[in-house]
């Protein structure tokens, strides 16, 4: 009995002093200054935009256009200038940061080439990350067509700020701040190309991905249309944890009773089904966990694939979509919502406890279970399950000991103890 007594002290004391020795893993965010974010953003944007509208005669950046793949060369250009620890990417299907691949355009038919663009930003561990992903391209165009109807021309007729140069300034700015953090995983920053197109660009990355790469990944973060609109939305698709959204964004979700809403107007044509799946997100939603920010005005009604603002003052695809006229309707909507999708990310990925939370939802519940043990409890576990065995084993022992004393009826044991000269005399 007075081992038992010892052995559990001893396991008390074990587990008292791990909280003293082992020290916990967590994220640790860098200072940012909020000013600083807002003229990142801005630069970016201005800068993404003014390099655009220098080949606004080649098509802007269409999908598979001469101006998407210069929007690309930019957007490489600026991820290899920014970090200390941001590394392009390199496998088999993508070089120095660059993923290409070929789509069929769905107006013309033709086959045609397009990118992606994928940056690491290395945390302490790779066997886990976060992909944080915009699209790049934009879709405002006009037609021309033939004598028999065919398409034989389209023209971009805007610089497509809310579609989607708002992100790219979201994510540039994100691949600025994030290296300067410190992470127990890798976030990926991917800028796919030709999302305008079915969202090809984000079909190719996700059918490049190994078993290994899908199991590694925490979460996607989606930015798509940040930049205009009276509110910042997120909506968390098939992946449902809203308790720990609410407390680490500032911003509003997006309403479940909305999805599949039929209007009976003019915009019913467009088959709209929600603003979840207007983003790459609905290509991931079923691998991994998904979370698509966006802005608009969405609280009471949606209609036309966008909605902006409540009058009806929907500027994505238009002529409208450019910087000049923006910066002089809505610059503080785009300031605001670009500087808190900026924040709020930042805040998420930060969060002590969010590969936990993360893993909660991507693993099966027992796997979850014993890898949310922390290392105290794992401690007072095994002690509790060894000191378990010694006394069953202890247990098992004197049972037998007794069984046999029963069998040979046994009345108890004498011990003879002879000393040495008086066994020497004995010989």
């Amino acid at each position: 009995m007075k081992k038992i007594i010892k052995l559990i002290i001893c396991a008390i004391f074990a587990i008292i002093s791990s909280f003293f020795v082992v020290p916990a893993t967590k994220n640790v965010a860098a200072a940012v200054n909020q000013s600083d974010i807002e003229m990142s953003l801005i630069n970016n944007l201005v800068n993404f935009t003014e390099f655009n509208s220098l080949i606004k005669q080649r098509t802007n950046r269409l999908a598979g256009s001469e101006g998407e793949l210069f929007a690309a060369s930019y957007i490489n250009n600026e991820l290899g200038a920014a970090g200390l620890n941001l590394e392009p990417k390199n496998n088999q299907s993508t070089v120095n940061g660059v993923q290409t691949f070929n789509f069929y355009d769905e107006y013309t038919g033709k086959k045609l080439e397009s990118q992606n663009i994928i940056y690491t930003i290395k945390g302490a561990s790779n066997e886990q990350k976060v992909v944080l992903s915009v699209g790049y391209d934009n879709n405002c165009q006009t037609y021309s067509f033939d004598e028999d109807g065919n398409i034989i021309d389209a023209v971009c007729e805007c610089e497509g700020v809310n579609a989607s140069a708002g992100s790219v300034a979201v994510l540039l700015t994100l691949a600025e701040i994030l290296p300067q953090s410190y992470f127990d995983f890798d976030i990926e920053i991917v800028f796919f190309g030709a999302s305008y197109a079915s969202n090809a660009g984000a079909k190719f990355y996700n059918q490049s991905l190994t078993k290994e790469e899908r199991e590694m990944v925490l979460l996607m973060v989606d930015i798509s249309h940040i930049a205009l609109g009276e509110s910042l939305y997120f909506y968390d698709g098939a992946f449902n944890n809203e308790d720990f959204f609410d407390e680490t964004l500032n911003v509003k979700e997006f309403s479940e009773d909305m999805h599949g809403v039929a209007f009976d107007n003019e915009y019913a044509t467009y088959g709209y089904e929600s603003a979840g799946y207007s983003s790459s997100t609905s290509v991931f939603e079923g691998d991994f966990n998904v979370l698509h920010m966006f802005a608009g005005s969405y609280d009471e009604y949606v209609f036309g694939g966008y909605c902006e603002y409540v009058d009806g003052q929907n500027i994505t695809n238009t002529a409208n979509d450019s910087m000049k006229y923006i910066l002089e309707n809505h610059q503080d909507d785009v300031v605001e919502n670009m500087t808190a999708a900026v924040t709020n990310i930042a805040k998420l990925v930060n969060q002590q406890d969010f590969v936990k939370e993360m893993e909660t939802f991507s693993v099966s519940w027992l796997y979850w279970f014993f890898d949310n043990l922390n290392i105290e409890i794992i401690m007072f576990i095994t002690l509790f399950i060894l000191l378990l065995i010694a006394i069953i084993v202890q247990y098992f022992i004197s049972r037998r000991s007794y069984n046999f004393i029963k069998e040979n009826n046994v009345a108890g044991v004498m011990i003879k103890i002879v000393e040495e000269d008086n066994k020497k005399e004995q010989e």
